[in-house]
């Protein structure tokens, strides 16, 4: 047997229809449908999501999010529910913040022996 044969044909891959349809949205809630298809079968979930904080810093250099939030998941009898904490920084990077990197990195460690960059 090659390995050739090991593959499955991807013709015969059903690939899942998903479907998200927001059913509530409020400042600090969602609630979503979400709808699977596959072979002739459909299940439907509820997706609930409840932001419980959010705090925006923004600087000259960097903007930092967080958001804490409580998501429950229903789907047919079953059920899941956890709470998630996402933490975003974006840093700004202009030409005089490269320059300052450029300066701090200028030396390197050779030997045991530290040379300058030319």
């Amino acid at each position: 047997m090659s390995c050739g044969e090991c593959q499955p044909n991807l013709d015969d891959i059903e690939i899942p229809s998903i479907t998200l349809t927001v059913l509530e949205e409020e400042e600090n809630y969602t609630e979503t449908l979400i709808t699977l298809e596959f072979e002739d079968t459909i299940i439907e979930g509820i997706i609930a999501e409840t932001l419980l904080f959010h705090y925006e810093e923004f600087s000259e250099k960097t903007n930092r999010t967080v958001d804490f939030a409580f998501i429950e998941i229903t789907i047919e009898e079953s059920f899941i529910a956890f709470y998630t904490m996402n933490y975003f920084i974006i840093h700004k990077i202009n030409k005089a913040f490269q320059q300052i990197n450029y300066q701090e990195n200028k030396y390197r460690k050779r030997d045991g022996e530290y040379f300058k960059k030319l």
